[in-house]
């Protein structure tokens, strides 16, 4: 009998893949399959988890779980409580990178810990409180990822963590720690504004997500922040020019949220757009900071650096 044993499941998540074991990142993978889910299911799941939730459990589309082979992720903890506290922690970081593949709002509901040790039996259970919402505002939305999306979640999400892992930061970091990279604040803005519930909202989290990439000064704000985001993301010169003119307007609607305004008629019909399309824009700027190793530095350097960067952009065209 395994030791420890972890299993929850995401509410809105529907997964159209194959019937197997989809590992996500190190003590977290996807289980599809009636079959998978009934083995991944403690034998005495139904006694401690009760009727609805045992209900609930078997008849999930899915299963997140701790496979075998991460087991020895546990060595030396001593009671299904503090195991259970340390895998949400995983299962919260793949539910915060999940945006990168798909808008979503998918939460962790409910999650349960078995623990034998010593021929003694300790269960636990637990949740994430987070409440994620897509870029309309909708907190009761399915979205379904496929076989090719889960798979590009792990790779995405394991870039992403090492990533943040070797520029210093840690689960314990604040993010006003001067060791806190501009990209760590970036995301996390990014997550405070998939909490919101209201587009306009998200909107302005999001600018303040751009802001603490690319600002170096706090005057300007509007103009200068549009203009680099459009330089950092790049494309055709009418692509540019439409990414520029995209954030002035966005810039207009955070100005009005954050100063106590309503929104103005002329924004009001175009809020759910203007936030998924500013979801859609962060996408391409984290990715771009992942696999081009000159984002990477310029957004991780010093202000001069991206002083100098820009400049550039400006003056000789380079982006």
């Amino acid at each position: 009998m395994r030791g420890v044993e972890l299993v929850t499941t995401l509410r809105w998540l529907s997964v159209d893949a194959p019937s197997g074991i989809y590992k996500i990142m190190p003590t977290v993978s996807i289980v599809v399959g009636r079959e998978n889910i009934e083995r991944y299911l403690p034998s005495d799941f139904d006694r401690f988890a009760g009727l609805i939730e045992s209900t609930y459990f078997r008849s999930a589309n899915h299963l997140v779980v701790c496979e075998v082979e991460d087991l020895d992720a546990w060595d030396g903890y001593q009671s299904a409580d503090e195991i259970l506290h340390v895998w949400l922690l995983y299962v919260e970081w793949i539910l915060q990178d999940s945006w990168l593949i798909k808008d979503n709002c998918f939460i962790c509901e409910i999650a349960y810990c078995r623990f034998e040790r010593l021929g003694k039996v300790n269960w636990a259970n637990n949740k994430l409180y987070a409440q994620a919402s897509t870029t309309q505002g909708f907190r009761n939305a399915m979205v379904t990822f496929d076989r090719s999306e889960l798979e590009l979640w792990a790779d995405k999400s394991i870039l992403l963590r090492t990533r943040l892992h070797e520029t210093g930061y840690r689960i314990t970091t604040s993010v006003i720690d001067k060791v806190t990279t501009r990209f760590a604040r970036f995301l996390n803005f990014v997550n405070i504004s998939r909490c919101a519930s209201s587009p306009a909202m998200k909107i302005a989290q999001m600018c303040s997500a751009l802001e603490s990439l690319f600002s170096t000064t706090t005057t300007e704000l509007t103009h200068r922040l549009s203009e680099r985001v459009s330089f950092f993301v790049g494309g055709t010169p009418e692509e540019m020019e439409s990414n520029y003119q995209f954030m002035k307007k966005v810039y207009s609607v955070r100005s009005q949220v954050t100063h106590g305004a309503p929104v103005s008629k002329s924004l009001a019909g175009e809020i759910s757009s203007l936030s998924e399309r500013m979801l859609e824009l962060q996408r391409l700027i984290t990715f771009k900071i992942l696999e081009d190793e000159t984002a990477g530095v310029v957004v991780g350097g010093k202000d001069e650096n991206i002083e100098s960067y820009f400049r550039k952009c400006l003056f000789f065209g380079v982006h």
